[in-house]
């Protein structure tokens, strides 16, 4: 299809338009993300352990401190695996050295209701049996 001149000058400014267009919202994206980096800052608190935010190092929120710091737990393993499997890690920062240290393990885990209310059910079900045999005896 062969265009007109008429209709190459309307493409051309049309195209011009959109490009003004993309333009301004760029802007726009630019200012709402300064905003929003500006106004939302790291939690007061750890949601997992409860710890205190101690301080920001390399971008990272940290809880805890003086002397350790930890970062919020994150889960390890692979997706595939059931959450409950999964060990929950945090990031270590030691101040004594000024260094990211190993990471921790801690003892906490999180699972799915239906793996709780299977194991609910088995417990009622323990408890049952035993209070048979405990009853025969």
């Amino acid at each position: 299809m062969k265009l007109t001149p008429k209709q190459a000058g309307a493409l051309y400014m049309k195209n011009i338009a959109l490009e003004k267009e993309i333009d301004e919202l760029k802007a726009k994206v630019d200012k709402l993300t300064r905003l929003c980096n500006g106004c939302v800052g790291p939690l007061q608190k750890c949601p997992i352990t409860r710890r205190d935010l101690f301080m920001i190092i390399d971008g990272n929120a940290t809880y805890g401190g003086p002397f350790d710091s930890y970062t919020i737990p994150y889960m390890q393993g692979d997706a595939n695996e059931q959450w409950h499997e999964r060990e929950l890690v945090v990031e270590r920062f030691d101040h004594d050295t000024g260094n990211w240290s190993d990471d921790e393990i801690i003892p906490l885990r999180i699972i799915s209701e239906d793996v709780l209310f299977d194991l609910q059910e088995k417990a009622e079900q323990l408890e049952a049996l035993r209070q048979q045999a405990k009853a025969g005896e």
